[in-house]
Parts: C-alpha cells; sequence; structure tokens
C-alpha cells in the first residue's frame, strides 16, 4: 500500500538540514489547503496524508471529484493503517527530508519505510546545486551543441571574480526553490548582493554562479529513479517564470509541447539529452534513490542562435511539472495552465492559457 504526503516546506527543511524544522505560516497554510493533491497522482485506493481530513475532501471535490479516488487520513491514522498487517508499505512525500522523516518516524510508521540516515544524507547532497554543476558539466561535455555555464563557491573572492569575468551573473543558494534564493548581479557588485551571498556561504556553505542567459523559453523533463537502478522519462514540463519565480505549468499533450519547444530547437537534441540524462542520474544514483526528480532547462538566445541549456537545476522531489502531467491532458482540450493561486486560502488553479509563454528577450 502507497502512503503520499505533499510537504511543500521541503526545499526549506532542506536547508536547514536537521529534524527539528519548523515551517513558516505560509507553508504549513499551503500543506493545509493542498494536501489532498497526491490524490491526483496516486492509485485508487492509496492513503493521502493530511492535516485537515474534511478541508482535503471538500478541496478535493471542487478539484475533480478526487475524494473519490483515495482515502484522506491523518498522519497518526495513516500510521495505525499501516502497522495492521497491511501489504508492504510504501511511502511517497512530495520531497523526503529530515523533517518529514521525523514526523513519520513519531507517528510510528514502520522504519523499514523511511529512509536511513545515509540515504538521508545522500538525498540532501544531491539535491545541493553543487551536484547540478557537475553534471551540467557532463552532459555539455557529452553533448558540446548544448550552453550552460555554472560555477560552486565557497567564497566572495570567487564570487566577485565570475561577476567581474561576466558582467551580468545569477548567484543561487545550494538549497531554495520557486526564485528564492537568488540574486541577479547586472554590472555591480553591489554591498547588499555581498553581503547577501557571504550569509549564504555562512550558513549554507556554497553559492553557485552562471552567467545570465537572454532566456526564450522554460521547460524541463520529469523523471522518476526506480528500485531497479534505471530512471523513467515521465514527460516534457513546458512552465512559465517572471524573475526566477515560478507561476505556473502548462497542461497540454506531449504533442503540443514538443511543439513550442522544436520552434527554437530539434526534437532530435531533446531525445540526446533525454538518453543522457538517464544514463548519467542512473549512475549517480546507483539505486540509493527511488522516487521523483526534475530537471529544468531553458531555450536561450546565445551568440545569435537558439540554443538549449540543458540543467538550470535539478529538483530531487515531484514537481509542479509531475503535477501537470496526472492531467492526461487529451489533444481534444485547450491547453490550460495550473498554478497555485495564493489568496485568503491557497487554492489550484486550472484555466486556459490567456497569454503566450514564449518571448524573445
Amino acid at each position: 500500500m502507497t502512503f503520499h504526503i505533499f510537504n511543500p516546506e521541503h526545499d526549506m527543511a532542506l536547508a536547514f538540514g536537521k529534524p527539528n524544522f519548523t515551517p513558516p505560516h505560509v507553508a504549513r497554510a499551503m500543506r493545509t489547503n493542498l494536501g489532498f493533491l497526491p490524490a491526483l497522482w496516486a492509485d485508487r485506493g492509496d492513503v493521502v496524508i493530511v492535516d485537515d481530513v474534511d478541508y482535503a475532501l471538500k478541496a478535493a471535490h471542487k478539484a475533480g471529484r478526487l475524494e473519490d479516488k483515495a482515502l484522506f487520513l491523518t498522519v497518526s491514522d495513516a500510521a495505525r493503517m499501516a502497522n495492521e498487517g497491511k501489504p508492504h508499505v510504501n511511502i511517497q512525500p512530495w520531497g523526503w527530508d529530515e523533517a518529514v522523516r521525523r514526523q513519520l518516524e513519531r507517528a510510528n510508521f514502520p522504519l523499514y519505510s523511511l529512509p536511513d540516515d545515509n540515504q538521508m544524507a545522500l538525498i540532501r547532497r544531491w539535491s545541493n546545486r553543487k551536484t547540478g554543476v557537475e553534471l551540467l558539466r557532463i552532459i555539455r561535455n557529452a553533448i558540446p551543441e548544448t550552453v550552460g555555464e555554472s560555477t560552486a563557491c565557497s567564497t566572495i573572492e570567487e564570487v566577485a571574480h565570475i561577476c567581474s569575468e561576466y558582467q551580468n551573473v545569477v548567484v543561487k543558494a545550494p538549497w531554495s526553490c520557486s526564485g528564492r534564493g537568488l540574486r541577479y548581479v547586472m554590472g555591480l557588485f553591489d554591498e547588499g548582493k555581498v553581503r547577501w551571498v557571504k550569509n549564504v556561504i555562512a550558513q549554507q556553505g556554497a553559492v553557485t554562479v552562471e552567467p545570465f542567459y537572454h532566456k526564450v523559453l522554460d521547460l524541463g523533463m520529469e523523471f522518476s529513479a526506480l528500485g531497479d537502478g534505471s530512471v523513467s522519462y515521465d514527460g516534457l514540463s513546458v512552465f512559465h517564470t517572471e524573475n526566477g519565480a515560478y507561476l505556473g505549468n502548462v497542461i497540454a499533450t506531449e504533442q503540443r509541447k514538443m511543439e513550442r519547444i522544436v520552434k527554437y530547437i530539434p526534437s532530435e537534441l531533446l531525445e540526446t539529452v533525454k538518453t543522457t540524462l538517464q544514463k548519467e542520474l542512473a549512475t549517480l544514483f546507483n539505486k540509493k534513490y527511488v522516487g521523483p526528480l526534475g530537471v529544468d532547462m531553458m531555450v536561450v538566445l546565445h551568440d545569435g542562435r537558439f540554443m538549449l541549456h540543458p540543467l538550470v537545476e535539478m529538483n530531487l522531489r515531484r514537481t509542479m511539472g509531475h503535477l501537470a502531467l496526472a492531467w492526461n491532458a487529451s489533444p481534444f482540450e485547450p491547453e490550460r495552465i495550473v498554478r497555485v493561486r495564493e489568496g485568503a486560502n491557497f487554492e489550484l488553479q486550472v484555466k486556459p492559457i490567456e497569454n503566450a509563454f514564449v518571448k524573445v528577450l
């Protein structure tokens, strides 16, 4: 039996790195309001662990009668079910971190169903953007017709050197999400940004620095690392960002998403990147990580032509791209966008695309 849990505070918990992480109010509210989300990709009869069962049932009904697909339980009731002699227990959080493991451990889930200390250390290490720096170098060496550079820096002097070399750069914290934890240095590496970089290095040990690219299209590839050591390809992700902040994912067939992308780069290049990533990720994980992951990419205008940046970052968790794929878009439906709308409560919003997402900067 599979137990799912939505823990949107995952990236913040990874950055904190300890089990006694207390998520901010906004993350707790998102977890309560959107706790039903795993019902979208759960198999019929699976359990979805939520903070408030009644609220989850209402939200799941509003999202499309998802309450008929999965059983919604609190963590304590789910743990009791897991220990009542049921078949093998499989737990699938949005992403593994020390905080969610501690929550499930305290609820008395079977220990065999939780990652051990070594697995948790590997997940945190692989989630560090420094892993993405290494993977990008491997992919660029294997596929030279791509573009992209990224450097891990552990001193302010290293960051300043790259800033002087490229003029316009993006500096990122090792663990962050949705546009948080990054700073654009456009020409002047001013005192405020120097202070921010020093703080991140002091807290997280390093930053990554990459040239600023003229982005044309945000995209990604979604994968799942399997128990046999292989990495399966789940589908394309086309999404929209603004100033680095995530705004929503396109719900469309694979063919329609591909049609957007091949206006700029050939499908053969995407296929080569996909198979290279599958091979390198399988080698990296070596059966020590089982679960979903996503690789963010972008099409950029570089030296007068469109090129693919094959790895902007890797998310070792489920992503909104996986969520969009769970809709199983029909070719007879208009393209839509799925996003999380923040108002009095967090709400999943799905609506037709009103504006084009592709623009040349």
